[in-house]
């Protein structure tokens, strides 16, 4: 067994007294415990992506007394003998932390970078787990920022024990999250596809008209093959040449509050016009 430790850090407001409402405090704990179990899971187990994980396998989650004096929850996450043995005792920490981090920064619709090369293969993958993830921790974020909501906290830090905060939550976190409002019209964008999973139909596509990636999935992917295709064949034609593989994504829109795309809800991919 190897046992990783996350220090989930409330500060400002209320907080700073070492106290939250109870409810939000519930609310919070539940959104972290659904996060940390749906990224542990895939992370012991080949990168498999659940809707739900209440036990996740080869990998159990706990609580740990936290140190006085400040507002902290300490979640425990121990992996079996046999996930250690096959990622490596002396480095499952690092990479399940790189595993977290890039996880969390697709969810909060960042440009997510790492330099560990472990997570950087899965990345790169023909079946990469990290953009169903993304959409899958967006409820579970926003349970956890309950506290920021509700004013109870300003900030919601992800603590790694002896390294440092890696990654910290705030109002601009809790407002990417909180609402996902989907146009009902269907609308065309000009892009071509960065990242596909062939095995789910989550991946990420350049939009030429945003001037940005973002996320996108296939809607009825088992029965949507033509699309399948298509954005298989927009990837690797990107892949041989920078500037090839354009095509015309038939899509619904997903924003956040501000109006900001978070991702594409895909019913078709076509080739441009005149192609």
């Amino acid at each position: 067994m190897s046992q990783v430790e996350i220090v989930i850090r409330y500060d400002g407001r209320i907080a700073d007294d070492g106290k939250l409402r109870l409810y939000d405090a519930g609310e919070s704990l539940s959104g972290l415990a659904t996060l940390v179990n749906l990224v542990s899971h895939s992370f012991a187990n080949k990168n498999e992506v659940r809707d739900r994980v209440p036990n996740p396998v080869g990998v159990t989650t706990t609580m740990v007394a936290a140190q006085k004096g400040c507002f902290e929850n300490v979640i425990g996450v121990e992996f079996s003998d046999v996930v250690v043995g096959s990622i490596g005792k002396t480095v499952i920490a690092k990479h399940f932390w790189s595993y977290l981090e890039f996880c969390l920064q697709l969810a909060l619709g960042k440009d997510a970078e790492t330099d560990s090369p472990f997570v950087r293969k899965i990345s790169e993958s023909e079946d990469t787990p990290f953009e169903e993830l993304a959409v899958r921790l967006e409820n579970p974020l926003k349970n956890l920022m309950r506290p920021i909501w509700s004013e109870g906290a300003s900030t919601i830090t992800f603590n790694r024990p002896h390294v440092g905060d890696r990654i910290v939550l705030d109002e601009d976190s809790y407002e990417y999250v909180n609402v996902s409002e989907r146009d009902v019209a269907l609308k065309h964008w000009i892009g071509n596809v960065t990242k596909y999973n062939i095995l789910s139909g989550y991946g990420r596509v350049y939009l030429d008209e945003e001037k940005r990636t973002v996320p996108f999935n296939i809607l009825e992917f088992d029965k949507n093959e033509r699309a399948h295709k298509a954005a298989t064949a927009s990837m690797n034609e990107r892949a041989q040449k920078i500037g090839e593989g354009k095509r015309v994504f038939v899509a619904h829109k997903v924003t956040n509050a501000p109006g900001r795309i978070k991702r594409l809800l895909v019913n078709e991919i076509n080739l441009p016009h005149g192609e």
